[in-house]
């Protein structure tokens, strides 16, 4: 067996996968799937749907390679301080050593105890599902922002809870980091063997892959967008009282993945949609903007040279129908 490589159409396709995440429904979900003008090409059906909350993920199975793959939503955040709430970063969890974000180990228990229409959790799914097969399964991670986030420590879950070999691979796009070193090297250590890969794309304006072990970079890049006046004042202190306070709680967290690919969104070749006026900015709600904007779905679909997804009907077309 050779090792799995960093590969350009299977990153389109988890992204995709990930943005289709974000439907509110099953149905929606289903539909999306179903569009064959997306990466995925209506080739990968819906085989599991479970919410509860804000967490919720699905897996499909590819017809063709007999492939599976999980997909993990993210959180639509409506303003920056909600990063800060989703994620709980200055409780922890202790895990192999080292320790993740308490916000993300509650997300992981959310996720693993989600039951779908049938009452089924989504490991005994995996194990009464994809072990059918003769050969060693193939299952894909991914998730967008903080569903990347929660994407990583779903597969190292899975990794040590399905009881059988499984090829698991890894793809997450603008993730924060979720653990401390000793954590993040446990991972790597996993993630970057002939079994399980890890592999992180990420905007290089987008300020969320620089939380929280790199938040220095975001002033000195200027990220999301240049600013001025009080905006740039509030916006730098913000950064440092937040640094200082992580420092003295001994909270250090840095990014997990063996393999890192890096976009850059610095020729704007995504048009805002809804951004005014264009940097520099001197107002919260036109920062608001321009960092949701670099986090976007829409914006990562752009930059892996992807077509956004079509806008959900209603009601909602029975696929197949």
């Amino acid at each position: 067996m050779e090792r799995y490589q960093y590969s350009a159409s299977n990153a389109r396709i988890c992204m995709t996968l990930s943005a289709i995440a974000y439907a509110e429904s099953m149905a929606a979900t289903e539909w999306l799937l179903t569009q064959p003008a997306l990466a995925t090409n209506a080739e990968w059906e819906l085989q599991w749907y479970g919410a509860a909350g804000e967490n919720a993920l699905y897996c499909t199975y590819h017809k063709n390679s007999g492939a599976y793959a999980i997909a993990v939503r993210g959180t639509a955040w409506k303003a920056f301080s909600h990063i800060f709430e989703d994620l709980d970063v200055l409780s922890v969890h202790p895990w192999h050593n080292g320790y993740i974000a308490k916000g993300i180990w509650d997300g992981l228990q959310n996720l693993v105890s989600i039951l779908n229409v049938s009452g089924h959790s989504i490991i005994p799914y995996l194990r009464e599902t994809c072990f059918q097969q003769k050969e060693v399964p193939t299952i894909y991670i991914t998730g967008h922002g903080l569903g990347g986030a929660l994407a990583t420590v779903l597969s190292l879950y899975l990794q040590e809870q399905l009881g059988q070999p499984a090829n698991l691979i890894v793809y997450t796009f603008g993730t924060p980091g979720v653990g401390n070193a000793t954590f993040a090297a446990y991972y790597d250590q996993i993630f970057n063997t002939m079994l399980c890969q890890a592999f992180r794309v990420y905007n290089d304006k987008d300020v969320i892959p620089y939380a929280y072990g790199a938040l220095q970079e975001i002033m000195e890049k200027n990220i999301p967008v240049a600013m001025k006046g009080m905006l740039q004042f509030f916006w730098d202190n913000s950064i440092r009282v937040l640094t200082a306070v992580l420092q003295q709680m001994d909270r250090k967290y840095v990014q997990t993945g063996p393999y890192t690919q890096v976009l850059s969104n610095e020729a704007m070749r995504v048009t805002p949609y809804d951004i005014q006026p264009v940097p520099p900015v001197n107002r919260g709600a036109q920062l608001n903007s321009w960092w949701m904007y670099e986090h976007g779905v829409t914006t990562y679909l752009h930059l892996l040279e992807l077509p956004a997804l079509p806008a959900i009907p209603y009601p909602i077309p029975v696929p197949g129908v």
